[in-house]
Formats: C-alpha cells, structure tokens, sequence
C-alpha cells in the first residue's frame, strides 16, 4: 500500500470588512515580552503547555514549523494554550519546542487577520530594518 503524505497549509479564518474596522491589532516579541512560554504540568497525567499571548500566527507558525504533536486551545483571556502530547511528566520538551520559541521570540508577531505576519522590529519603518530606529 502505498501512503501519500502531505503539510496542510496554514489555517485562514474567514473575516469582513466589519471584523477589520474593529480589530485590535495586537504586536509582541516574545524574548522581550514573554519570558515565560513553557510550562510544566503539574501532576503527571496532565501535559506540557506553551501559552502564548494570541493565537494569531503563533497557532500557524507553531504548526508550520514544530514537530511535536500538540492541541491548540483558545482560553478566553485571549491567550494560545499548546497542549504538547507525548512528553512525560519527568521528560523536558524537544529540541525543536524550545528552538521555536527561541526563533519566533526573536521577532514580533502581529495579531491581526493575517495567516502568519511577523514584524522584523518594533522600531523600523516602512519595512526597511536598515533604517535607524526613531
């Protein structure tokens, strides 16, 4: 039997013109913002977490990148919780958790409507990162 396996591409919610006039568009960097990502769980039938500050790109970039098995979870706060499966309550989570969160802490995530959007900096206009901060 021959298996054909492929990448889903990133998740694109639906949203309107109302959505966008109302949106709130949020920006962090993890490394500066929010240290604290992982999470271990406190009893051992319960699972590591990432919690992270929207889903907005950070639920596709996760997805896209990572290979640890994980279920997403939108809290109502407003805040990505990644239930990472298969890691045992006296293990530590992958290489590749803990290389994701430190390349994606390095950048800004937008949180608007978009699939994935990332800034390169805080502090650099018109997308040019060789302009000097204001």
């Amino acid at each position: 039997m021959v298996v054909i396996s492929f990448d889903l591409p990133p998740i694109q919610e639906p949203f309107d013109e109302e959505d966008i006039r109302g949106m709130n568009v949020g920006r962090r960097q993890l490394r500066s913002e929010w240290p604290k990502t992982i999470y271990r769980p406190d009893s051992p039938e319960k699972d590591w977490c990432l919690i992270l500050p929207f889903p907005n790109s950070y639920q596709n970039a996760y997805f896209s990148m990572c290979d640890t098995d994980a279920y997403a979870h939108h809290a109502p706060t407003g805040k990505l919780c990644l239930y990472l499966r298969g890691i045992g309550y006296d293990e530590e989570p992958s290489a590749d958790v803990t290389e994701w969160v430190a390349t994606i802490g390095k950048y800004v995530a937008m949180k608007d409507f978009l699939v994935l959007s990332f800034a390169l900096d805080y502090e650099r206009e018109v997308g040019n990162p060789n302009r000097a901060p204001n």
